[in-house]
């Protein structure tokens, strides 16, 4: 712990002592207790400096007919008199009715119809006494004019502080209603994520993957299946390329899929590929098609398993149909899941938005609520000088609101 010194102590001592807290309710009533002391004594001082002013008014009024009736028998003059005779008509206008209530008001009257310096310079020269006289009676009501100011400023501070804690309320309520609407966003804010939560459950109980692997493996095992008695047949096939070639050379005839033979037996008619056979049997008996022992014994023998290629194609074709068949089930199964996980997905990001929307007003609220707070502190602040003034004392306002 950190000792303070004599001179700190002192400080502390006095800082406490000297400083007074107050409510601003507080603050002001005591201004106003203050003001009420002197209130009869300044409504007298004013009543009097009223009189002053009217008496002065019809002075300064005595004084513009006098200036008006003067006249001059230098020639030279002439000119002079006629400036000086327009003027005091202006002034006598300017001053119609002046009364004390708004001194302000008077004192910008006295700005306008001061003379300009042409025009000061004509009625000096000729009419010097009666303008020297319109001076001072002049100058005499602007100082009565400016007491009077004075003297009400004390209201007109009153005033200005009442006005400063309208203010100071005015933006408190503001703030209880931007915090409100923070709140009220906060809950919002929630919800939507309440929701999110609930759609994503929603997205987690769609498995789309698991059951694609369920469809994708009776696929595959379909699928090897059919591979194997494709290679079946591929390998009682494979010998009759070369022999194909020698055919159509021979019989100037083309073979489709003559560089794939068991593609004969897969995309035609079996019937056709046993005419083929025995049609090719018939040119390499004759000595027309000339090919070596192994393969002759081959096409004997691929010849008489016609029948059995017959029933592997049946087999190729009846695997084939039932991976149409169970592509056909998965696509009625999985395309619906893939609109309901589409549309859940557009309500998440429908949410997100929302949300994103949200922290962005509640973003400017919460500015909107700390420039609110600025403003009500500086008020707050100005409030306190013009409290611990007319008290004399230094005033501590609480922020109790």
């Amino acid at each position: 712990m950190v000792k303070l010194g004599f001179v700190e102590k002192i400080k502390e001592i006095f800082t406490k002592e000297d400083e007074i807290e107050l409510t601003i309710v507080e603050g002001i009533e005591k201004v106003r207790n203050e003001i009420d002391e002197k209130r009869d004594k300044i409504k007298s001082e004013r009543e009097k400096l009223r009189q002053e002013f009217d008496d002065k008014i019809q002075d300064l009024n005595s004084t513009v007919e006098e200036l008006e009736r003067a006249d001059t028998a230098d020639e030279l003059g002439k000119g002079s008199k006629q400036i000086k005779d327009d003027y005091c008509r202006k002034v006598k206008n300017a001053l119609n009715n002046q009364k004390l209530e708004n001194p302000k008001n008077f004192l910008e009257v006295l700005d306008k119809v001061a003379p300009s310096a042409i025009q000061a310079g004509h009625i000096s020269k000729f009419f010097d006494e009666e303008m020297k006289e319109f001076r001072n009676i002049t100058k005499e009501c602007k100082n009565i004019s400016e007491k009077y100011i004075e003297k009400s400023s004390i209201f007109d501070e009153e005033d200005e502080m009442l006005e400063m804690k309208e203010l100071i309320e005015e933006i408190t309520n503001k703030i209880q209603k931007t915090t409100s609407q923070i709140e009220e966003i906060e809950d919002d804010i929630k919800l939507s994520n309440k929701k999110i939560k609930k759609l994503e459950g929603k997205l987690k109980n769609i498995k789309i993957d698991e059951i694609s692997k369920k469809y994708n493996s009776e696929i595959e095992k379909l699928e090897t299946k059919r591979k194997k008695l494709v290679k079946n047949i591929k390998s009682n096939t494979g010998f009759l390329k070369r022999i194909l070639r020698k055919y159509e050379y021979k019989t100037k005839e083309e073979i489709k899929f003559s560089d794939d033979p068991h593609k004969i037996i897969l995309q035609s008619d079996i019937d056709n590929f046993a005419k083929l056979i025995s049609r090719i049997k018939e040119l390499v008996e004759s000595g027309e098609i000339d090919i070596d022992e192994k393969k002759e014994n081959e096409l004997i023998e691929l010849d008489s398993n016609i029948k059995n290629l017959e029933s592997t194609k049946d087999e190729i074709l009846e695997k084939e149909k039932m991976i149409s068949s169970i592509k056909k089930k998965k696509k009625n199964k999985i395309n619906p899941l893939k609109e309901k996980e589409k549309e859940i997905k557009s309500k998440i990001d429908r949410e997100e938005d929302e949300i994103q929307l949200l922290i962005e007003k509640k973003e400017r609220l919460e500015k909107k609520i700390n420039d609110l707070k600025n403003k009500r502190e500086n008020i707050i602040s100005e409030l306190e000088k013009k409290i611990s003034k007319n008290l004399n004392k230094d005033i501590e306002l609480l922020r109790d609101y």
